[in-house]
Order: C-alpha cells, then sequence, then structure tokens
C-alpha cells in the first residue's frame, strides 16, 4: 500500500535531483523507489521494449503521451502497458502517475524532460506495431493525448 503524501514527496525529492545529462523519470513498482534514467540506460531500455512490443508483450498507446505542467515546467509522459493476445494485462496503477502527475493509469508511466526524446522513444519501439485505435480511459470515455494531429 502506497502513501500519497510519501510518494509525493519522493516525486518532488527526484524532480528536484534530476541532473542535466538524465533524460527521464520512472517509479520502480519492485523497490517502491523513483528512478532517473540516463541516455545510455534508456537506449538499453527502449531496446527491451522493441523486442517486447514486437512480439505482443506491451504497447505505448499514442494517447497517453501527454504534457504536464509541474511547478512551471513542462514534463511529457509516456505510459508502457503489458499486453497478451493482443489484450492489456491487468496491473496496478501508476505510483508516479497516480500520486505524482495526477493521470490514473495503469501500467508504467515515465516522464521526460524533453518532449522529443519522448517522442523519439514512442516511435522506436512502436514503429511497425499495431496499436488499439478508440482508446478509453477508466471511465470508459475516449482518451486523446498531445500528439493528436
Amino acid at each position: 500500500m502506497y502513501n500519497g503524501d510519501e510518494v509525493r514527496n519522493r516525486f518532488e525529492y527526484s524532480l528536484n535531483d534530476w541532473r542535466k545529462e538524465e533524460v527521464c523519470l520512472t517509479h520502480i513498482k519492485s523497490i517502491n523507489e523513483f528512478s532517473l534514467f540516463n541516455p545510455s540506460q534508456m537506449k538499453s531500455q527502449m531496446s527491451i521494449w522493441r523486442k517486447d512490443a514486437k512480439a505482443g508483450k506491451l504497447k505505448i498507446m499514442r494517447y497517453n503521451n501527454k504534457t504536464k505542467t509541474i511547478k512551471g515546467k513542462e514534463y511529457y509522459t509516456l505510459v508502457v502497458q503489458p499486453y497478451k493476445n493482443e489484450k492489456m494485462c491487468d496491473c496496478e496503477m501508476d505510483v508516479m502517475g497516480l500520486f505524482g502527475v495526477g493521470e490514473m493509469v495503469s501500467g508504467y508511466m515515465y516522464m521526460f524532460n524533453n518532449v522529443k526524446n519522448r517522442d523519439m522513444t514512442y516511435e522506436y519501439v512502436m514503429k511497425g506495431v499495431s496499436e488499439p485505435t478508440g482508446g478509453k480511459n477508466v471511465f470508459g470515455t475516449e482518451e486523446s493525448g498531445d500528439e493528436e494531429k
């Protein structure tokens, strides 16, 4: 069980600790801690995601690509969601999304400090991978992210 105030405090600490060379922030559920990724770590993670996306094990939905302003600074989110047989697997709501960003999403949220890095990650992982259309949020209503044309 998560304590919302504690998670928010650790989230804010991570934002303040974000160094220039780091490209994204996420909450790692297995250890209940926030982690900042440098470019090398992110490239390794992207390779894993790309392999899993091609195998149908995960998807990144464009409608979850959002821009959030936190303490006057813009951040850019994407959400990695596990899939099996073209259906999203049951998984917990993302702690960073819920308590830090204010988004109720299942899966794994990653927050970037540069929109180009977020978009490049999405494009690399999802290139040639089908994405379901007509995304619905937890309330059953249509979603639209920042990237809709």
